[in-house]
């Protein structure tokens, strides 16, 4: 047997071990041989589809191992290592085979492997995806080598991310014999990626993780304890992501830094934007050094300032709190309770009273102790207002240029220019040098204190008013509600031209269901097959080759493709092969009925309507009939059919009848008015069909039927609590044959990408449609086009009922912001298009949000969000909001519903630029209760702007 058949035995049985031992023997005309049949066979057996590339990956080894020990060049090997399908089998042991047989090549081409491969190393993309492999695939290959040549691996994050994980993969620490250790401890602090093994390696032990044995080392002498801090304060300053840095602020805490070792401008950097962990970290390093008397009066502000602007609660919190502990009595610092009270005056507008209320005391009570005193706008240095405080005045001298020290950090960079520090300018600096005093920083907040204090409620602005003089209030200016704009559906395409550009729209057919494409593929179809069917078939020809198996298998059809016979694009593609091979698709609808009649189906009726209409045009292609066009094909982005396209249609027929389902759907998708005139037309056709469609016109459609909805939960053992529409569509009067089945609700759920038709083919019903979709939408949270779905609806036409106004709070209450989101633009479509009952709809759609969240169906914060941002966006969700109240106030003793202040802060700006007035019942008694809390002022805010004269 020659050298590359026996290489090929040993890889098809999976036998690793012998073909090491096999490869390692070849001489170099064996190698050769193997080297050029390699490339190529893996290349033809990739080629054969997905069976045999899931083969070849279980086979990668087999493959990497002779590649290894065949190919000539090192970028050869590098790059066969690292091709796609043979990547996942490179770990440990994959390694240890591989460094065997590269031994025998010489030193300077291990050399050039070993950097190649360093250079190639990249992190997977996916969550955890290196946890399946031991760590980083081929990182134990590269690392192999770099150890055995000595060489000094290039700077690749991936190659010391790589490192961290296999530890954490294997469940090991850093040991202090370890080669690579103060290479990679040195890269360690730059390295993206590496924080995912770190915090994954604290995840699993406790006081044994990568992070402490780092800090055990520098402890033992082995690493430089400065070092480490010096490289989690340069990762704190790279602007990371939180994930990115909590295992480094877990070091720094375990490294216990002394406070003359806290680099204080660096961390006053940190606090008004970096992540919340970190943040935290800075300020409790910050208040160390502040109590140690390390932190001057200008940075002491620069620091409360950035915490009370951030978004966070708890920062601004502890901004208070900071400030109530470091400017506590009439001694201190003029300068540091001017930045205190410039800080507080930023809090003032804080969305919690209780923060608020709080801001407001310590203001008055610093007030009240430093008083400034009218000084000229500029003295000489000699007479600055001297401090009698633990904590000096910073001369100019001193502050403008700090000097790198123990309590600033090592490093020139921190000492280079204050004006890098969060808060201070060039300006700051020239003004304290040309001799401002530091009494004008008291000036300063008592100016910030009485302009943000304008905006305050009026019983806290005249408290005050009572310490830093008189304060004017705001005076409201009106606000122009903005005018809401709906998001427009695509235009539709122009009609196919050609059987070419037909069979290559079939070819790149989205596995997503798209209505406007996939209609605009079926009328080309059926209209070219009409008038030359032979050049329909001769252009299809490559594609039906490509994309149906031949021989024609209609077993592996039938029974190995779940849904053959059900979703939209399937049956479209059968359509096409109704044309091209009328026998085969003869042999599959044979098939396919078949099985039907032991697994009938369960879809949702409204699909029924399309998949008949697909399965008449199959059937019509079987028997080698035509039509000259489909009388369904939509005319707008909505759905509808215009009413003369559809008569130009029926006449194109030459007295024939149309396809039964294809008339159904037709009538259905008509808009709701239409002039007399078209009756007569239709009329005057002469067949079963036109007249059909007069009587329809004639009676303005489908009739509205009645809609009733409910939601019901019902807890199980196995599934816990499960929430099901209750939903019934009445016919008000006897519906047409053929289209009851569209008025039935019900049916199987498992297959949401289908409700994207649903709005297309009742474009006149929108409360039916809603009807259909409630059940998906609360079984897969807007999974598969379900939001595009309400899209369509809104746009489409006819009366709002409970189940639009169920289906939308439905919506609301998503846990993922972008599925919300869809109720937002459905809220901003529906006041966009002004609709006749647009008000009564939204005191509907309010009462079922809030009863929906008294059931504990949805959650109101959730609501919220989406209320707000229609409101933006000039919705007018007014009526919504004070139906949504009146069913969420509390009664009289009761506690408030969780995130209720919310709401009536959103209700408040809703009516304000609606102009709403008059009275919410219940509201008066919220609004009279006493305390700081957020419900209660909001309430306020509202009472008084409804009653208002």
């Amino acid at each position: 047997m020659n050298p590359w058949r026996e290489v090929l035995v040993h890889i098809e049985a999976g036998d690793n071990a012998g073909l090491v031992e096999f490869v390692g023997s070849l001489g170099d005309v064996g190698r050769r041989a193997v080297a050029v049949q390699l490339p190529g066979h893996l290349a033809e057996r990739l080629a054969e589809g997905w069976e045999a590339r899931w083969e070849t990956r279980d086979r990668a080894a087999g493959y990497r191992i002779a590649g290894a020990a065949c190919l000539s060049g090192a970028g050869q090997v590098a790059a066969w290592l690292n091709r796609r399908e043979l990547r996942d089998a490179a770990g440990r042991t994959d390694a240890e085979r591989i460094l065997r047989l590269l031994r025998q090549r010489p030193e300077e081409w291990r050399r050039d492997l070993a950097v190649r491969l360093v250079e190639r190393l990249r992190l997977p993309r996916g969550r955890a995806a290196w946890r399946w492999t031991g760590g980083l695939p081929g990182w134990h290959l590269a690392a192999g080598l770099v150890l055995q040549t000595g060489v000094e691996p290039p700077a690749n994050d991936a190659f010391t991310a790589g490192w961290v994980l296999r530890m954490a993969a294997e469940r090991e620490v850093p040991r202090a014999d370890d080669p690579l250790l103060d290479l990679m401890v040195a890269r360690l602090f730059q390295a993206t990626g590496a924080a995912a093994g770190l915090a994954w390696s604290q995840s699993w032990t406790s006081g044994h993780d990568i992070v402490t044995a780092l800090v055990k080392l520098a402890g033992d002498g082995r690493l430089k304890r400065q070092d480490l801090l010096d490289g989690c304060l340069t990762r704190f300053l790279s602007g990371a992501a939180a994930d990115e840095l909590a295992p480094f602020v877990a070091m720094w805490r375990q490294l216990t830094a002394g406070v003359e070792e806290i680099p204080v401008l660096e961390f006053a950097r940190l606090l008004p934007s970096a992540p919340s962990l970190p943040a935290q970290l800075a300020l409790d390093e910050l208040r160390r050094a502040d109590q140690a008397g390390l932190l001057d009066d200008e940075l002491f502000g620069e620091a409360v300032r950035a915490l009370a602007y951030r978004p966070e609660r708890k920062h601004v919190t502890a901004a208070l709190r900071w400030i109530a502990d470091a400017v506590p009595g009439p001694g201190d610092s003029r300068a540091r309770a001017g930045n205190a009270l410039v800080a507080l005056a930023t809090v003032f507008s804080h969305d919690a009273p209780a923060v608020r209320d709080r801001a407001v005391r310590l203001a008055l009570k610093l007030g009240a102790r430093h008083t400034p005193t009218p000084t000229p706008t500029s003295i000489s240095s000699s007479t600055s207002t001297p401090s009698s405080t633990a904590t000096p005045t910073p001369s100019p001298s001193s502050t403008a240029t700090p000097t790198p020290s123990p309590t600033t950090g090592p490093g020139p960079e921190r000492a280079a220019d204050p004006a890098r520090v969060p808060g201070r300018t060039r300006e700051a600096d020239a003004a304290r040098a040309a001799g401002i005093a530091p009494a004008d920083c008291l000036t300063q907040g008592w100016d910030a204190v009485r302009e943000a204090a304008a905006a305050l409620p009026d019983d806290l602005r005249s408290r005050v008013a009572t310490v830093f003089g008189e304060v004017e209030a705001l005076t409201e200016e009106p606000v122009a509600a903005p005018v809401p704009v709906a998001r427009p559906l695509p235009a539709l395409l122009p009609p196919i031209e050609t059987p070419g550009e037909l069979a290559d729209e079939l070819s790149r057919l989205p596995w997503a269901d798209d209505p406007a494409l996939f209609e605009r593929v079926v009328a080309a179809l059926v209209t070219f097959t009409h008038h030359d069917r032979y050049a329909v078939v001769e252009a299809l020809r490559p594609w039906w080759r490509s994309e149906w198996r031949q021989p024609f298998d209609t077993h592996a059809l039938v029974y190995g493709v779940s849904g053959f016979d059900r979703d939209a694009r399937s049956l479209l593609r059968r359509c096409a092969l109704a044309v091209v091979s009328p026998g085969d698709s003869r042999e599959l609808t044979a098939g396919l009925d078949a099985y039907a009649l032991t697994h009938p189906p369960h879809d949702p009726p409204l699909h029924h309507l399309l998949q008949r209409r697909l399965r008449e045009v199959i059937a019509l292609f079987e028997r080698e009939g035509t039509v000259p066009v489909l009388l369904a094909t939509p005319t707008s982005p909505t759905g509808h059919v215009d009413p003369e396209t559809l008569l130009a249609r029926l006449e194109l027929l030459d007295g024939a009848e149309p396809l039964p389902a294809d008339l159904d759907q037709a009538l259905l998708r008509l808009p709701r008015l239409t002039t007399p005139a078209l009756a007569v037309r239709a009329d005057g056709i002469g067949t079963k069909a036109g007249r059909r469609l007069a009587g329809w016109l004639r009676a303005g459609g489908l009739p509205d039927p009645d809609v009733t909805c409910v939601i019901k939960t019902t807890r199980t053992f196995s599934y816990g609590e499960t929430r099901s529409p209750q939903v019934r569509v009445s016919p008000v009067t006897a519906v047409p044959e053929g289209l009851a089945g569209v008025l039935a609700v019900g049916g199987h759920t498992s297959y949401p990408q289908d409700a994207v038709w649903w709005p297309w083919a009742m474009p006149s019903h929108r409360e039916v449609v809603a009807a259909h979709l409630l059940a998906p939408l609360i079984a897969y949270g807007g999974e598969g086009g379900l939001d595009e779905a309400l899209a369509n609806l809104v746009h489409g036409d006819g009366p709002l009922g409970v189940a639009t106004a169920t289906a939308l709070t439905t919506v609301m209450g998503y846990r993922r912001p972008e599925r919300r989101a869809a109720a937002t633009h459905a809220l901003v479509t529906l006041a966009a298009r002004d609709e006749p009952d647009g008000a009564g709809f939204g005191r509907l759609l309010g009462r079922v949000v809030g009863e929906a969240v008294l059931k504990g169906l949805v959650k109101l914060n959730r609501i919220m969000t989406v209320l707000n941002e229609a409101t933006e966006s000039g919705a007018g969700t007014w009526p919504v909001l004070a139906s949504a109240l009146e069913v969420l106030l509390p009664a009289p003793g009761a506690k408030p519903t969780a995130a209720l202040g919310d709401l009536l802060a959103t209700a408040v700006r809703s009516a304000v630029l609606s102009g709403a007035r008059g009275d919410v019942p219940g509201l008066a008694a919220l609004a009279a209760r006493k305390g700081a809390s957020r419900t209660g002022e909001e309430a306020r805010r509202l009472h008084h702007h409804l009653t208002r004269a």
